[in-house]
């Protein structure tokens, strides 16, 4: 892990890993940039599920219920994540979704955000903004 990825000292702020934690899936083709994510998240308190790949999203989501979904723009397979928004968040409106890629900029983050996206981060980006946005969700009404 590089230190432009780490998050600074408050960042590292643990949050309970209680009943109430907020469970985040991070969905990423890039193996290194995933692991990285999930080790900080899992340090901060966050329950975490990393998946590499789009068409394993539906079903884990079904399975774990995330209350955060950082979706990577480009993925493998026919679909990108910002292909997919749309239909997660129909199903799953109360998903807090978190898009980033370190190929869109501002026409990627503008069409994030008309989907439905909840924030976009291009990347390389400082975990601890990530880390910051997850703290001020609300968990997902189950069911």
């Amino acid at each position: 892990m590089t230190g432009r990825h780490q998050p600074a000292a408050q960042d590292q702020r643990p949050v309970s890993q209680g009943a109430g934690a907020l469970t985040v899936m991070i969905v990423d083709d890039d193996a290194e940039w995933r692991q990285t994510l999930k080790t900080w998240l899992d340090r901060a308190g966050f329950r975490t599920v990393a998946l590499a790949r789009a068409d394993w999203l539906v079903p884990a989501i079904e399975l774990h219920q995330p209350d955060v979904l950082v979706l990577d723009v480009q993925l493998p397979g026919p679909a990108t994540g910002l292909d997919l928004l749309d239909s997660l968040l129909r199903r799953w409106p109360d998903l807090f979704v978190v898009v980033s890629t370190a190929f869109g900029g501002a026409p990627t983050a503008d069409t994030a955000r008309r989907l439905g996206a909840s924030a976009y981060l291009d990347k390389p980006f400082r975990i601890g903004a990530l880390v910051e946005l997850i703290r001020g969700v609300r968990p997902r009404p189950q069911g």
